[in-house]
């Protein structure tokens, strides 16, 4: 063969050798890429929902490193300020200087509310609001009557609570924002403990009858009450479950306080709990999976979830509560009373009994009996390579 051939064959080789190593390095690099950019977005995922289980009042700015397995990356997380009832949270994620992914949510700052009872300058116990993060504390009622055991109703627009403006206590109504109040009960011995339906149009509560407490039902729009416990025992602490088919409540039996359920009339009720300390102040989860309450069944009071089929019960709380806890609409944390810092205040943990967090900060004031509104939504973006998703 002669040397120009072989020249020309060499050449051709080498030419074919580099498109090949060309096309394999580009296959490559796009792996990369695609890996890197599934790695970043997952990151971007999981460093988001790591902040929105964050107090509001604790979301700050931060940042940090990733070491993947084909690139590294560096994320940063932003919050904005409120503006316009929305905060924004913004993860981002480099690998060296070019932005890989990117995610932000618009996070509602609090407009629900949370009810309590609490003594204030007066001495006499008012009702109280403020939003979940524990800002905009305001009163809510101003005369000279006792007020207690307020109860939001669930569509965020009326709360129902004790107050003995004739001397004795009956469960009462007004708007929440407004002044006009209405009487829902006028039982000779009082009544005391409402409790809404998930409709927002009937009001459980407890009231005497035949000399025991027993549990009742009422219409907001008038038209009587009803009797939906029936037994010689005191019945007390009444609460519907999501879809207001089942009622929760306390019975006194044999010295003892037990927790039962039943159907929304009364039938078919079977206790839940037995014996090992005393069971009470239940509040059923807006999805029904579960109930939570006081319980002195491990020594001193502790708040508890119970699954009202399985009869599985787990402690939330370590420090102690003190009295019943109201959920958080979603049915993902609550709202308890403790006495944890020497005086009875509010406190919000997850239902998996992590980020217990005292939630009224820097005062004095004693706060009980919260009773937690409607939640708010978020919108969440996400883009990567400057796409929306």
């Amino acid at each position: 063969m002669k040397l120009a051939e072989i020249l020309l064959a060499f050449v051709v080789l080498l030419t074919v050798t580099l498109i090949a190593m060309r096309i394999f390095t580009a296959g490559l690099n796009q792996l990369f890429e695609s890996r890197g950019k599934s790695t970043a977005l997952h990151l971007c995922s999981e460093k988001l929902e790591e902040f929105l289980r964050c107090p509001q009042d604790t979301l700050v700015t931060g940042s940090g490193r990733f070491e993947g397995r084909l690139q590294c990356f560096t994320w940063t997380v932003t919050v904005d300020p409120p503006k316009d009832g929305l905060r924004r949270i913004l993860v981002t994620v480099r690998g060296g200087p070019r932005e890989v992914a990117s995610l932000s949510v618009q996070r509602a700052t609090p407009t629900g509310r949370i009810v309590f009872a609490g003594v204030g300058a007066s001495g006499r116990e008012e009702l109280y609001s403020c939003r979940p993060d524990g800002s905009h504390t305001e009163r809510i009622t101003d005369d000279r009557t006792r007020h207690a055991q307020p109860a939001l109703s669930p569509d965020g627009r009326k709360v129902a609570f004790v107050a003995d403006r004739g001397g004795v206590p009956q469960i009462h109504m007004r708007d929440l924002g407004g002044r006009r109040t209405v009487p829902l009960t006028q039982h000779a011995g009082g009544a005391h403990s409402p409790a809404w339906g998930p409709d927002s149009q009937h009001v459980a509560y407890v009231a005497t009858h035949g000399g025991h407490s027993q549990i009742f039902v009422t219409s907001i729009s008038g038209g009587g009450y009803r009797r939906v416990s029936n037994s010689q025992e005191h019945a007390f602490s009444p609460c519907f479950n999501g879809d207001g088919t089942k009622l929760c409540w306390v019975v006194a039996t044999r010295g003892s306080l037990e927790l039962v359920v039943a159907n929304q009339d009364g039938s078919d009720a079977e206790r839940v709990t037995e014996g090992r300390g005393i069971h009470m102040a239940p509040a059923w989860s807006p999805d029904g999976n579960a109930v939570a309450f006081i319980s002195t069944r491990e020594g001193i009071p502790q708040l508890y979830l119970i699954d009202p089929k399985s009869k599985q019960i787990h402690r939330l709380t370590r420090g102690g509560a003190s009295g019943a806890a109201s959920w958080s609409p979603d049915g993902q944390q609550l709202v308890f009373t403790s006495d944890l810092d020497a005086t009875s205040s509010l406190y919000i943990i997850n239902r998996d009994g992590s980020g217990q967090r005292r939630l009224l900060r820097n005062t004095s004031r004693t706060a009980r009996e919260p009773s937690w509104g409607p939640a708010e939504q978020q919108v969440a973006t996400m883009r990567s390579h400057g796409g929306t998703q």
